[in-house]
């Protein structure tokens, strides 16, 4: 990452944003994509190999050999001079050998990002659903959050006590039913369950 302050007149120096690792570990990392929040967070998400059990092979200045890769992200308070901890966004690395990705045309593109106060979030293109049976892929979608989530209730501006409220009166309606049917099956039943005789026309 580098920056301007100066409408690209000077830039400062270069910064890597993936946590340093040792260079016979490294993998590569692809299609790095940035978003800037209202309040100035800067946040950057990728592809990266780095967790591909298969290890990379280096070929000149690129990696090559690698099949599985994660999306990673990372974020800046500072306007770029520093930046968090990477982030694995994904649970389960992508598969290179499923969906289209490497067998007819590669998917992969400039992740999908997005960026609020109160979350970044974060879109790709993923095989875990593919399982062999097709080139097709799907989009998964999740986010990062940076603000506490809501308490029940005030998001919308009530107060606790009118969801207490609410909760109280489907309480007592929901009883009031059931004891209207416990009320009306009991009165067709007769003591030591005799059917009640039946009506008679009456001329």
């Amino acid at each position: 990452m580098t920056t301007s302050t100066d409408g690209g007149g000077t830039w400062s120096k270069p910064v890597k944003l993936d946590d340093p690792t040792a260079p016979a570990d490294r993998g590569d990392e692809f299609y790095p994509n940035v978003a800037v929040a209202p309040n100035g967070r800067v946040d950057v998400a990728w592809h990266d190999f780095r967790n591909d059990p298969i290890g990379p092979r280096q070929v000149g200045n690129f990696y090559r050999g690698e099949r599985y890769w994660d999306v990673y992200y990372s974020s800046s308070n500072d306007a770029g001079a520093t930046w968090s901890k990477n982030t694995r966004v994904t649970h389960t690395s992508i598969d290179g050998k499923e969906g289209a990705t490497f067998n007819n045309i590669d998917t992969r593109g400039a992740i999908g990002l997005a960026s609020t106060d109160a979350s970044a979030y974060v879109a790709w293109s993923d095989t875990r659903a593919t399982q062999g049976v097709g080139d097709a892929e799907d989009v998964y979608f999740t986010r990062i959050r940076y603000a506490a989530q809501p308490a029940l209730g005030t998001a919308s501006g009530h107060s606790g006590w009118v969801w207490a409220s609410l909760g109280a009166a489907g309480t007592l309606a929901v009883g009031g039913v059931l004891l209207l049917l416990g009320v009306r099956g009991a009165s067709g039943r007769r003591p030591g369950n005799q059917p009640a005789p039946a009506a008679v026309a009456v001329k």
